[in-house]
């Protein structure tokens, strides 16, 4: 099926001759339009453009297509302009897209910070695994895009990336939990019982999490498999550890309401890799709104009393290694 997006990238190459320029005027990374444009020639099952040194050429599939696109994209745009007069111009949307962690960590605060200061904003978030969070960025579904940045990598050139802080994480485990007390606590005893698995794990953690299972397999018996469960849902997650003996990493503000209503309770082990490093990204040359500006704000604002909340978290942590379980 074809989306406006797609008639709108069809017509930018044509007039511009060239996907490189096509590209820019639709403030999109090079590699993304060769995406988009090799997705919609499988689609229609045939090239729409031959490429030459000179730039490109439409092909008879191609002008057929764009032979009545203009007046589609022409209508398209009178619409819009009539539902926006009629619905009020001083309404705004937003589309965020975030990662499950610092999505329930900082993003959600941020959002509930907004009704006042925007009310009449209608803000879409969209919690994702973080892997796909730039994509969606880069395909210009989402305005801003939160999510863990350790894994970025170096194709990052057609993304601004705006680090945040980092946030300690924490394996929450039910109450009465047979590690809640136990001194000396090592990551092999942890990965030895049922991981829940919320997503999935930055390569940070992937070799220290295999070199630990394997010290739990040859000092005893462990869970089989591993992860035991993957969930995109946090509370999911949570709910499942409070009524077994799994475990989960979380980071302080996610296992607050638990944690205060005794179903939970944070381990006494935490080591200085142990964190999440999430960071806000846009793509690059794309004018942000003034409510994008705003979001971004409270996003950092929340992420300060995220941190802060960690902080206090670690202190008791530390305090409480020789044996005791995590006190609220």
């Amino acid at each position: 099926m074809l989306e406006v997006r797609d008639l709108e990238l069809v017509v930018t190459i044509l007039r511009e001759g060239n996907l490189a320029r096509a590209a820019r005027v639709l403030g999109l990374g090079a590699p993304v339009l060769s995406r988009r444009l090799a997705d919609l020639e499988h689609r229609l099952g045939g090239a729409l453009f031959v490429r030459g040194n000179a730039g490109v050429q439409p092909t008879n599939l191609c002008r057929t297509l764009t032979a009545d696109a203009q007046d589609i994209l022409d209508r398209m745009q009178s619409l819009k302009n009539r539902l926006s007069a009629t619905r009020g111009r001083q309404t705004e949307d937003l589309r965020v897209a975030a990662g499950f962690y610092v999505c329930e960590t900082s993003v959600l605060p941020a959002a509930a910070a907004m009704f006042g200061a925007w009310p009449r904003l209608r803000l879409s978030v969209t919690a994702m695994n973080w892997t796909a969070v730039a994509d969606t960025v880069r395909e210009r579904e989402s305005d801003l895009g939160v999510l863990e940045i350790s894994d970025l990598g170096e194709e990052v050139g057609d993304l601004v990336v705006e680090p945040l802080r980092e946030h300690p994480a924490f394996f929450a485990a039910r109450a009465g939990h047979p590690l809640a007390c136990r001194a000396g606590l090592t990551l092999a005893d942890i990965l030895a019982y049922p991981l829940v698995l919320i997503g999935r794990a930055p390569k940070q953690y992937v070799a220290l999490f295999a070199a630990a299972r394997e010290a739990a397999q040859a000092g005893g018996p462990v869970h089989a498999a591993f992860p035991a469960l993957q969930h995109e849902s946090p509370s999911l997650a949570l709910r499942t550890v409070a009524l077994s003996d799994a475990l989960v990493g979380v980071t302080a503000p996610m296992a607050e309401v638990a944690l205060r209503a005794g179903a939970i309770t944070i381990l006494p082990w935490h080591e200085p890799w142990t964190f999440m490093r999430f960071g806000i990204i846009q793509a690059r040359g794309r004018r942000l709104s003034p409510a994008a500006g705003h979001f971004a704000a409270a996003l950092r604002a929340a992420d300060l009393e995220a941190w802060r909340a960690g902080q206090a978290m670690l202190a008791r942590v530390e305090s409480t290694k020789a044996g005791h379980s995590v006190a609220v």
